[in-house]
């Protein structure tokens, strides 16, 4: 499992260095190599192959980017690891498959990640979100999880945008703990085996224009500790 380690947008100088791209595999056979050289601010351009690795980033700023059919990149977690975690700093990823085995396929920790057009699956939940991190997901696919598509949990954030979240072993999003949130907007979540939004704990939400219909335990259950946390707007619900 590698690190990407923190550095300086500056050179040793102190002037500005140029945004680096590094291409994988062309100029670097494996992520977890082009993570190794990668500074803050710079870009992994990921081209078609089925990648088996778990990449681990603590405290970094970087792209990570699918080049090409997202569904020839694939991503895939080690073992019971995250296929991507994140603890601090700012990840933006974008174009890929990711499936893990384990607890969670991409694991965000007290940072802010970018979701983009993306198909994440397996694992226990698809993106699970602790200790106050942030995730913004748009135009993702969060499908057949063996619990949850997304857990917002801890005191975590997230915004989800046009995504869809099916065929998940209980709910679609769960949002848990106080100070947690979930703001859910044009979004379906459907023929999941539990429901398409729950929360309870203490756990905001503000759900709206969204699909929520074919649920086997309904659309929207909310906690008695949540009650009076959760706006609804206007839902497809049967």
């Amino acid at each position: 499992q590698k690190k990407a380690q923190p550095s300086s947008a500056m050179d040793t100088e102190g002037s500005a260095r140029e945004r680096q791209v590094l291409r994988v595999p062309s100029a670097y056979p494996t992520i977890s190599e082009a993570l190794e050289h990668a500074k803050n601010d710079d870009q992994i351009r990921v081209s078609a192959g089925h990648y088996k690795e778990s990449l681990n980033l603590q405290d970094v700023v970087l792209e990570l980017v699918g080049d090409g059919n997202m569904q020839s990149i694939l991503i895939q977690a080690v073992g019971e690891l995250p296929a991507l975690t994140q603890h601090k700093g700012f990840l933006r990823v974008s174009n890929l498959m990711i499936k893990a085995a384990g607890v969670a396929a991409v694991e965000v920790s007290a940072g802010r990640m970018v979701l983009e057009d993306c198909y994440v699956s397996g694992a226990d939940t698809g993106v699970s979100l602790l200790h106050g991190g942030e995730v913004t997901m748009r135009r993702s696919v969060l499908s057949r999880c063996r619990q949850h598509g997304v857990q917002v949990s801890g005191g975590s954030r997230a915004t989800i945008e046009s995504c869809s979240m099916f065929e998940n072993g209980s709910h679609g999003v769960v949002a848990l703990h106080a100070a947690s949130a979930l703001h859910l907007t044009r979004c379906m979540v459907s023929n999941n085996k539990g429901a398409a939004i729950a929360i309870d704990l203490g756990g905001e939400g503000v759900i709206e224009d969204n699909d929520l219909r074919n649920n086997k335990q309904g659309s929207c259950l909310v906690g008695a500790a949540s009650t009076n946390k959760v706006a609804l707007g206007s839902n497809l619900t049967t």
